[in-house]
């Protein structure tokens, strides 16, 4: 499938892996998706670019009103933090619904925002949100709104031979703002959803300030 398989200690190390090997590299985290892809030739890539040794991307911690979650995070850790089912319910639910127990110990919510498809649990959650990735290259780092990560079906504008999302943040709910997902499929578990629905309600004296819908596919 591929040739070499490599492991940075920093996101810098990864970035110059990335750039050494001129487009035939690409990151990788969970895998899920991109073993697979690599396997049947739909991605040409000779070299993987594996960051899960790279320090402090597993975190997930508030700080100055927002929630982080680092590249490392994956879907078991996201549905079942704390923090988040707390300040980001919606995440929660629509982590703790993504294929099976295998793939949610496995898969990374970055992963399944970069995977750009419209059927993305996590991805719809994050977008009720508000969210933003966080993107490292050779120019620095900057945060993006996740909608802004979408080139088209299953086409990201993160070029992965040449860039990396970091972690993702979303402004954090409060006690009296409230959210929800919900997911409509032929079967409970691993299986495309016909439909799934992220809201979020920010509440202010009891009336709603603001509201935000998220639907996919």
């Amino acid at each position: 499938m591929w040739d070499d398989y490599l492991f940075p200690q920093s996101v810098d190390e990864a970035l110059q892996m990335l750039d050494a090997h001129g487009g035939q590299a690409r990151i990788i985290a969970g895998g899920t998706d991109l073993a697979l892809q690599s396997q049947r030739g739909r991605v040409e890539a000779m070299v993987m670019v594996d960051i899960t040794r790279i320090p402090g991307l597993d975190q997930i911690e508030e700080r100055e009103g927002y929630v982080y979650i680092g590249a490392q995070a994956t879907h078991a850790r996201v549905a079942t933090s704390p923090l988040v089912r707390a300040r980001g319910r919606v995440l929660a639910e629509a982590c703790a619904s993504v294929g099976g127990p295998q793939i949610r110990n496995v898969g990374t919510l970055v992963g399944n925002v970069m995977n750009a498809l419209p059927a993305a649990d996590g991805a719809i959650a994050l977008t009720a949100l508000d969210a933003e990735a966080e993107v490292a290259d050779h120019e620095g780092r900057r945060w993006i709104p996740l909608g802004q990560l979408y080139a088209g079906v299953g086409r990201s504008t993160v070029d992965s031979t040449r860039a990396l999302v970091t972690r993702l943040r979303f402004p954090a709910l409060t006690s009296n703002d409230s959210s929800a997902f919900e997911r409509l499929a032929k079967r409970k578990a691993l299986i495309l959803p016909i439909l799934n629905t992220g809201v979020t309600l920010r509440m202010d004296n009891g009336s709603v300030r603001e509201a935000r819908i998220a639907i996919g596919p």
